[in-house]
C-alpha cells in the first residue's frame, strides 16, 4: 500500500484477494485505493455483490462461469465493476463482453484484445 502511494500509482493498481478481511483491511488503510474482492467459485455471487458494496469495494472478481447479464447489471447498479477470471476461449470471452463485464483476467490477452476490437451484432434481450 505504501509503495503504491509513494509511486503515485493509485489510479493504476487494484488490490484483489480471495480473503474478505484482507480486502476490507486495504480499504480501511486508504479510500484512494481501488479494491476488488476475488470470489471463490462457490461464493454466492448475489450475496457477494451486496457485501462488496457494503464494504466500499470498487469491484468484484468472480469466476467467469458465475456471471451473466443479470449479475453484471446488479453489480453496476451497486456501483461495482465486474472483472472475471479466467476465460480463455473465444466463445466465453465474447459472451462475457455481451454480458457487460468490465474486464477479464485471462491467459489469452491477445485474443481478448482482438475480440474487443471486432464489430459485434448485439441481439435484443432474450435471444
Amino acid at each position: 500500500v505504501s509503495l503504491v502511494h509513494e509511486r503515485e500509482r493509485t489510479n493504476h493498481v487494484i488490490f484483489s484477494c480471495f480473503d474478505l478481511d484482507t480486502c476490507a483491511h486495504v480499504r480501511a488503510m486508504s479510500a484512494a485505493l481501488r479494491v476488488g474482492w476475488l470470489l471463490d467459485w462457490g461464493t454466492d455471487t448475489s450475496m457477494a455483490l451486496r457485501r462488496a458494496h457494503d464494504e466500499g469495494f470498487d469491484a468484484v472478481h468472480p469466476h467467469y462461469l458465475r456471471v451473466n447479464s443479470s449479475t453484471a447489471e446488479q453489480a453496476h447498479a451497486l456501483g461495482l465493476a465486474v472483472h472475471v477470471w479466467t476465460p480463455n476461449q473465444r466463445r466465453d470471452l465474447v459472451a462475457l463482453m455481451e454480458h457487460g463485464v468490465d474486464a477479464v483476467i485471462t491467459d489469452e490477452p491477445a485474443l481478448a484484445l482482438a475480440l474487443r476490437e471486432e464489430p459485434r451484432q448485439i441481439l435484443p434481450s432474450g435471444r
